[in-house]
């Protein structure tokens, strides 16, 4: 898994991370991903810092995991599914090495979407529902 720890998070130390762990992951495997859109800015223990304050705007502003993933991740041959829930982001390694350049699928889940779409269902009441249904 990559993603802030007890240590801050680095484009250089955690894509560093990448490419070693990926080294190690079986075809097949997920990588996860946690804290996508965490930066130094907005946190609540590292963002009042001198060393992040002193950092330039882009650096202490951007989301370190999630442009690992976009850049490193998503464009790496060998991978080809990709999801993300929130927070969290999963790469799966491809089990054949052409495959992932052949076939690459990306899943984004928009939980306030669905929840509302669901809220809307369940107001419609199921018998309306199925008369609506009936029409198709």
């Amino acid at each position: 898994m990559v993603g802030r720890s007890s240590r801050s998070i680095s484009w250089e130390t955690d894509g560093f991370a990448f490419f070693l762990a990926d080294r190690l992951l079986v075809p097949g495997g997920w990588f996860i991903f946690d804290d996508l859109d965490w930066t130094y800015a907005s946190s609540p223990t590292l963002g009042k810092t001198e060393r992040v304050r002193q950092m330039p705007d882009d650096e202490r502003n951007t989301a370190q995991v999630r442009k690992l993933y976009d850049l490193l991740v998503k464009t790496h041959p060998g991978y080809g599914e990709f999801r993300v829930n929130g927070q969290w982001a999963y790469a799966r390694k491809s089990t054949h090495p052409l495959e992932a350049s052949a076939v690459r699928t990306e899943t984004v889940y928009l939980p306030s979407l669905v929840d509302r779409a669901w809220a809307r269902l369940v107001s419609i009441g199921s018998s309306r529902l199925a008369r609506l249904a009936s029409r198709l």
